[in-house]
C-alpha cells in the first residue's frame, strides 16, 4: 500500500489534537454540535497555518473515504461473526476494532463533513448539507498558479504577474477554508485519522488479507467492491495527497507563497494530472474567473 500514509495519518491526528482545546471550547458554545458556516462568511475571515494543516489532513481523508478504506474495515467489524478467520490474534484484533468502533464517526456523517468543508463525494448531494462548491474552483486555481509559475521558471518567462497570481490563487483557498474550520471541524478530524489508521491496522493484519488471499490492506478494500463500481485507488490517494501539500502550502509565509518550494510544484503537477485538468504536454487548464457552472463543468466526473 502507499508507505506514507499511516505516517501521513498519525501526523493529522497530531495536529488536530494541539489544536483541540480551543477547537473544543468553541464547540461547546454549540451543545448540539451543528458545525454549519455562517450563511455570510467575513471578508475578513482568518486561518491560522496550524488549523491549515490539520483541514488539509482533512482532505486527504475525504479522498480515502473514496476509497472505501474505512468502509471495507467497517463491513469486516459488522460480519465479523461470520468470517472464515484462521487467525486467532487477526480475531482478536477485529474484536478490539470493534470495540473502538463504538467511537467512530458514522459514514453518513463523514461524508456530510466532507462536503461541507470541500465540496465532495456522497454527502454534497444530501439536500440539507451546504456543499462548498466553490473550493474546487479556488484548489484548481491555485495548482494552475503553480503550474504556471513552475513553467516560467523552466522557459526563463516574467515572475511579476505569476507572483501576484501566487497570491490571490493562495489568499482565495485559505479565505474559502477559513469558515469551515468552526464548530467540530477540528474535533472530528483527529477522530477520523485514527478511524483511518486503526481501518489500516486491520485490513494489513495478515489473518485479514488470508480471507482474499491478498498481500496489503487495499487488497482487502478491492475485495469488497464489485469490479464494475471499484475506485482508482491509486488516482485518490494521489488527488489526496498532492491536494493536503496544496492547501498546507497556502498557510506558508510570503516568501514561500511568491516562490513555490518543489513538493509544493510537483503536489500542483500530480493534483491536476490525477484531476484531469493538466492540458496537452502537462500544462494546467486554469479556471480563474470563471463561474461556478463553468468550474464546476471542469471536473465533473474527474474530481468526486
Amino acid at each position: 500500500m502507499h508507505t506514507d500514509l499511516v505516517p501521513r495519518l498519525l501526523a493529522i491526528e497530531r495536529s488536530s489534537r494541539l489544536l483541540a482545546p480551543a477547537a473544543a471550547a468553541l464547540a461547546a458554545d454549540d451543545p448540539f454540535r451543528l458545525v454549519v458556516p455562517p450563511l455570510v462568511p467575513p471578508a475578513e475571515a482568518e486561518i491560522d497555518a496550524a488549523t491549515l494543516e490539520t483541514l488539509a489532513g482533512l482532505y486527504l481523508l475525504a479522498q480515502v473515504e473514496q476509497t472505501g478504506l474505512p468502509a471495507a474495515a467497517e463491513l469486516l467489524v459488522a460480519e465479523r461473526l461470520g468470517l472464515d478467520l484462521r487467525s486467532a490474534d487477526a480475531a482478536q484484533l477485529l474484536e478490539d476494532t470493534a470495540d473502538a468502533s463504538r467511537d467512530w464517526i458514522p459514514r453518513a456523517s463523514r461524508e456530510q463533513l466532507f462536503a461541507r468543508v470541500f465540496g465532495t463525494g456522497p454527502g454534497a448531494a444530501v439536500a440539507h448539507v451546504p456543499a462548498n462548491t466553490d473550493f474546487l474552483p479556488a484548489l484548481s486555481d491555485t495548482a494552475s498558479a503553480i503550474s504556471a509559475y513552475d513553467r516560467a521558471i523552466l522557459l526563463g518567462g516574467p515572475l511579476i504577474a505569476l507572483r501576484s497570481q501566487l497570491s490571490r490563487a493562495a489568499a482565495r483557498l485559505r479565505s474559502n477554508l477559513a469558515p469551515r474550520q468552526h464548530g467540530n471541524t477540528v474535533l472530528a478530524t483527529g477522530r477520523i485519522a485514527a478511524q483511518a489508521r486503526q481501518a489500516v491496522a486491520l485490513l494489513s493484519h495478515p489473518g485479514i488479507l488470508a480471507l482474499v488471499n491478498g498481500t496489503s490492506a487495499w487488497d482487502v478494500v478491492r475485495a469488497t467492491w464489485p469490479d464494475d463500481e471499484r475506485p482508482d485507488i491509486d488516482r485518490l490517494v494521489a488527488l489526496g495527497q498532492s491536494g493536503q501539500t496544496l492547501i498546507t502550502w497556502s498557510g506558508s509565509p510570503p516568501e514561500s507563497i511568491a516562490d513555490p518550494p518543489e513538493p509544493a510544484r510537483a503536489a500542483a503537477a500530480t493534483w491536476l494530472a490525477e484531476s484531469g485538468l493538466a492540458g496537452p504536454a502537462g500544462t494546467a487548464t486554469a479556471t480563474t474567473g470563471t463561474g461556478p457552472a463553468t468550474a464546476a463543468a471542469a471536473w465533473s466526473g474527474a474530481v468526486r
